[in-house]
């Protein structure tokens, strides 16, 4: 079972960002409204919460950070569009869908507030960090954090808690649940931010004690509740991270 402090306390106004299925999160809107700087650690190939965040807020800043992103990213992936499209593992309308998405991320990345970064992120010599990011970008107040970086977010949050005077909102996604339990726990009472939201990811497996592996947070500075019933999981926003696996339970102590 999950620590009760994994529960958020209250039921908090949600709205949904990114993609369909996985890549999307349930965030406070008015965090985002709030927000000056955009930090987000880990792109990939899906943009949709960045672009879903800019279009409710496009006065903000956006600061994309994802080593694998760069000239030889778009090249490789339109190489294997292809291929599967000779292979027919794909449709044509597909291809065209693939090739359509590849351009209009290209074009988002090269609007006036966006910044892209080609960094890993984690505590070592050779990888930036939230302290050199925020040093380095002269970030004082108003940031919302992204954080998907499979794995290496337990590398940065006591970063995140030294600077949590200035987040106005962040979402992580936890992986290795089993083995990092302590360290959330700890973390979430230690962060002044409210958890506003979770979800576990079903792409991933359980554990032994059939708790999911993977688990996506919501975190907001000043939340709007709308009540405090019991907070029912999943929420009418949630969807699953791949519909091809049935949704993993979530189960708190002391409930």
């Amino acid at each position: 079972m999950l620590p009760s402090n994994f529960k958020p306390k209250k039921n908090y106004k949600l709205a949904r960002f990114g993609s369909d299925n996985d890549g999307g999160y349930l965030l406070d809107p008015d965090s985002v409204l709030k927000t000056e700087h955009l930090i987000a650690f880990g792109l990939g190939t899906d943009w949709n919460f960045e672009k879903n965040f800019f279009e409710l807020n496009n006065r903000c800043k956006i600061y994309c950070f994802d080593f694998k992103i760069n000239n030889n990213f778009w090249i490789k992936n339109m190489i294997k569009c292809i291929e599967k499209l000779i292979l027919r593992k794909i449709t044509f309308k597909s291809f065209k869908n693939q090739f359509l998405n590849n351009f209009e991320f290209r074009k988002f990345l090269k609007e006036k507030n966006i910044f892209l970064y080609e960094r890993p992120i984690a505590k070592n010599k050779s990888c930036t960090d939230l302290d050199s990011v925020i040093k380095e970008l002269n970030l004082n107040k108003n940031i919302f954090l992204k954080v998907d970086i499979e794995g290496s977010e337990y590398r940065i949050l006591d970063e995140i808690i030294t600077h949590q005077e200035k987040i106005t909102g962040v979402v992580i996604e936890f992986h290795d649940i089993d083995l990092h339990k302590d360290k959330i726990k700890n973390f979430i009472d230690q962060f002044s931010l409210n958890l506003i939201h979770i979800h576990p990811n079903n792409v991933d497996y359980l554990c032994d004690n059939n708790d999911p592996v993977s688990l996506e947070m919501s975190f907001s500075k000043n939340p709007e509740i709308i009540n405090d019933k019991e907070v029912k999981l999943p929420n009418i926003l949630d969807q699953k991270n791949t519909e091809k696996n049935s949704d993993h339970e979530l189960r708190f102590e002391n409930n």
